[in-house]
């Protein structure tokens, strides 16, 4: 959008960044521009989870951009480029406008819109019935009240009651609720008479928002308002409002061009804030103003009031005629049949799971008749119902699986753990199930209740992350993601009617949990060699007609280990790795036996593989390879984001990295794992890597430990590959000195076996023990 009127950058005679420490403990900067004039110019950059990188990872840019317009660089056309995320944009645009005002002598808001007010609308933001009689008394007529349990929509109720209805009230439910506890949700606020519901789903799927849209009450998108899938919802009319905030949709310019576009799609548009001080607020308010935001609130919207008259914009009640349409066609049908029970009836002897100690292997018809049987157990003996979590924490084996099977059979929710495990604070479930509930299950001898369909927009399983860079979260995946997942998964790798594909890494995380349920949705056979132990593992892949296996980097080299030499069976068709870069050594090891090995990145909240090099496509080393067919991944300010239905609709990673020319995906490192250390910002995983790649080294992990001289110094633990026991630490370091600069080399370098990580990968507890080893 151009500014209005037309603009010339102020010119930059000095720039500089000032640390900002809010009161509650956030941290911030202030971007400060000093022009020509000795005028003075100010923006704010801030952060938050779920609307961008965080602060670290934004202040280098930040500073790129401050130096680019001291070298006389056009400040205005920086911003317009879209080459800054959008936190930096808008402090930088806020500086910029901040000078162009004072210079001209008119508010910001006059640079643009024509016309703006100087008066807008404000809510309260309200927190319990008290806070909202006091609002009230100091003359708020609009209150907002978030909420992020189902049980909290009763405070909606009290809140209502206790202001009466002349008072707007806003709802937020922060993308925090399941379909079905949104749909129970907004079936509650309909009778209170809320402006409208903020967030309701946590995908921007039309239909998922449509089906919540026809329970009457006007919904507001936030989270992903300024993505394509954001202003889609408001041209199906799933969604009435748009909640802009200009610090993370790109600026004050680019924020007003949206609310235009959301605008011209029939959706009212309200700017607010996330977590700006002074500047950043005032900024918001500059815009609300170029948008004439100045409205009384409104009485209570009819439910249906017909399609708008042309040229005047559609109340927020009222269906597009798109989604009018679609209602006069009939509900569209927005789930699949259960898999199991379906593969049960179409291919009753086709094999799906392959045991040891078991001669043959389960059929569709034998697991389908055990999981069914189970599930009838589940319902009579617990009462577990369609939409129910249900804690599955048993020890691993065939029976595991049964459990999980029948829960889907019912379509519950199962939430995983590690055995034994308890769920932590805030995670709730109707019942547990521990290792003698499970073995009781695959005995269970029950009627196979009816399996219902299962819903797109519900949860299919809660996972919890793997620890690796922090305490484990847990992640809900959803049953549109995954189908979506397992057939970007095909389209990449290819599908046989026969495929086995071998079980080895713990189910309760994402990259085990992944192989059944892509195997199940396909109808193929799981061969189940977990818990991994890698001579078990070997025999496994020459015993059972395993096509395809997924492993990490600690248990391909004990994979390759175990053979011995012997070269995998010509079936097996390769392998992905993820969860960390394998080394060189690892890799070709590997291949040396005949084993093609795909590396793979993706994350929990993806549900799966998100990028995979193609079999058919030689291996690039540094970089894992191209998104999926069915995904979107790109790199904004250095940080990895996918877009698409596999992570409703847009998802930023934790991963920092870059595409190279074709759009393979290169990791560079963590966010979580990056610390300054005199002053340079060093990667752990990129001395990792260049360490990996000596082909004497097994494996290497990189931490920080404090330093008087450094604040924080890099230590690597290498443990050299079995054949190199004689490898020390200066061969290593003369091997680094020519790949990486100084700040990035160890300081503190050891060579030694390692111990064994517990899981998968190591944790961050696992590599917090490895430095207070190193420390001594």
């Amino acid at each position: 959008m151009a500014l209005t009127p037309a603009l010339v950058s102020p010119v930059v005679r000095a720039a500089r960044l000032v640390a900002l420490s809010h009161p509650d403990g956030r941290g911030g900067a202030l971007v400060v521009l000093e022009d020509d004039g000795g005028r003075v110019g100010h923006g704010e950059l801030t952060a938050a989870a779920g609307f961008s990188a965080p602060l670290a990872a934004l202040l280098p840019l930040a500073d790129a951009a401050l130096a680019a317009l001291r070298g006389g660089a056009d400040g205005l056309a920086l911003v317009a480029s879209g080459a800054l995320p959008g936190p930096v944009a808008f402090a930088v645009e806020t500086a910029l406008l901040d000078l162009a005002a004072q210079r001209d002598g008119v508010p910001v808001a006059a640079l643009l819109a024509p016309d703006p007010t100087a008066r807008v609308a404000v809510n309260a933001l309200v927190h319990d019935v008290d806070a909202a009689r006091a609002a009230v008394a100091r003359g708020f007529r609009t209150l907002k009240l978030k909420l992020w349990r189902p049980a909290d929509v009763a405070l909606a109720a009290a809140i209502r009651s206790a202001v009466g209805r002349e008072t707007e009230l806003r709802v937020d439910l922060n993308a925090a609720f399941s379909a079905a506890d949104a749909h129970a949700a907004l079936a509650a606020l309909a009778p209170l008479d809320v402006a409208y519901v903020e967030d309701p789903a946590a995908t921007l799927d039309v239909a998922a928002w449509g089906a919540l849209a026809d329970l009457g009450v006007p919904l507001a998108v936030d989270r992903g308002a300024s993505a394509p899938e954001g202003l889609a919802l408001a041209e199906a009319g799933a969604a009435r409002v748009a909640v802009l905030k200009p610090a993370f949709d790109g600026g004050l310019a680019a924020t007003v061009a949206l609310a235009r576009r959301y605008e011209a799609a029939g959706a009212e548009v309200v700017v607010t804030c996330a977590l700006e001080g002074p500047v950043g607020v005032a900024a918001a308010l500059h815009v609300a103003c170029a948008l004439r935001l100045e409205r009384a609130p409104r009485a209570r919207r009819r439910a249906d009031p017909g399609p708008a008259p042309a040229g005047r914009r559609r109340p927020h009640g009222a269906p597009s005629r798109r989604r009018a349409r679609r209602r006069a066609g009939g509900a569209r049908v927005r789930t699949i049949p259960s898999p199991l029970p379906a593969h049960g009836r179409a291919v009753p002897t086709r094999p799906l799971l392959w045991e040891p100690g078991r001669p043959t292997p389960w059929t569709a018809r034998e697991l389908a008749a055990r999981a069914g049987a189970a599930a009838g157990a589940l319902a009579r003996d617990l009462g577990v119902r369609a939409r129910d979590r249900v804690h599955l924490a048993a020890d691993l084996d065939p029976a595991w699986l049964i459990a999980l099977e029948a829960l889907l059979w019912l379509d519950a929710v199962p939430v995983l753990t590690a055995p034994g495990a308890w769920l932590p604070a805030g995670v709730d479930a109707v019942a547990r199930l521990d290792t003698a509930a499970v073995r009781a299950l695959s005995d269970a001898d029950a009627p196979a209740p009816p399996a219902p369909d299962w819903p797109l927009d519900a949860e299919r399983a809660v996972v919890f992350s793997s620890g690796s860079t922090g305490e484990p979260a847990p992640v809900a995946l959803g049953t549109e993601a995954l189908l979506v997942a397992a057939t970007a998964s095909a389209f990449r790798l290819g599908l046989h009617l026969d495929d086995a594909w071998l079980l080895t890494l713990p189910p309760w995380h994402v990259g085990g949990l992944s192989v059944i349920l892509r195997a199940l949705l396909y109808g193929t056979a799981v061969a189940w060699a977990a818990p991994f132990d890698a001579a078990r593992a070997s025999a496994a892949i020459d015993a059972w007609p395993v096509t395809q296996l997924s492993l990490v980097p600690t248990t391909l080299d004990r994979l390759v280990a175990a053979r011995g030499g012997r070269p995998f069976p010509s079936r097996l068709r390769w392998a992905l790795v993820g969860g960390g870069a394998a080394s060189e050594a690892s890799l070709a090891a590997a291949e040396a036996l005949g084993l093609t090995v795909l590396p793979t990145w993706g994350m929990s909240e993806s549900g799966a593989q998100l990028a995979t090099r193609p079999p058919t496509e030689p291996r690039r080393p540094g970089a894992t390879g191209p998104a999926l067919p069915l995904v979107a991944v790109a790199a904004s300010g250095g940080v990895l984001e996918a877009r698409g239905l596999q992570v409703g609709g847009a998802l930023a990673s934790r991963d920092v990295g870059d595409l190279d020319g074709d759009g393979w995906v290169r990791i560079a490192g963590r966010l979580d794992r990056q610390f300054k250390s005199g002053g340079e910002l060093v990667a752990p995983e990129l001395t990792e890597a260049a360490l990996g790649a000596h082909p004497a080294v097994r494996e290497a992990v990189c931490v920080d430990l404090p330093s008087e001289v450094w604040g924080r110094a890099l230590a690597a633990w290498v443990e050299p590959v079995p054949t190199e026991p004689d490898l020390d630490a200066d061969a290593l370091a003369a091997w680094l000195a020519g790949r990486l600069p100084p700040h990035q080399r160890p300081r503190v370098l050891r060579v030694a076996p390692l111990p064994p990580p517990a899981g998968p990968k190591r944790t961050a507890a696992e590599r917090q023990a490895l430095a207070a080893i190193l420390q001594e």
